[in-house]
């Protein structure tokens, strides 16, 4: 099984995010590593968390391979990693409603057709 040795300022983040994050994954995935460190059996963990062992498991290889990084969902306001926040997007939409010219920019800045498709095949 995969052991996790925590530095201080690592504990101390992971308790930060485990208390204040509204996103109940990474409080699941904080809470796990931080009994992990206290070399809680996995099973016991999923127990506790009410998930399966499976999650457990890949949640502190992840955490293993890339840290602190692997809590992070990317999945904030169900945007599902999307590069874009939602308030980029909706800007983008009214600039897009206007020609580039109106916001300052020269013609040749961006190809509106080109930008239209590449940002409305984020949705």
């Amino acid at each position: 099984m995969v052991r996790i040795t925590l530095s201080d300022e690592e504990k101390q983040i992971l308790k930060i995010y485990f208390k204040t994050t509204p996103l109940i994954l990474i409080r699941l995935k904080s809470q796990a590593v931080l009994l992990r460190d206290k070399l809680i059996k996995v099973k016991d963990i999923a127990d506790v968390l009410d998930k399966d062992v499976r999650s457990i498991e890949r949640w502190i290889k992840d955490f293993t391979d890339r840290r602190l990084s692997s809590i992070f969902t990317g999945q904030k306001d169900n945007q599902n990693a999307a590069k874009l926040t939602r308030e980029q997007k909706i800007e983008i939409r009214e600039t897009l409603k206007n020609s580039p010219h109106d916001k300052g920019l020269p013609k040749e800045f961006w190809d509106i057709p080109a930008l239209k498709k590449s940002i409305f095949s984020f949705n």
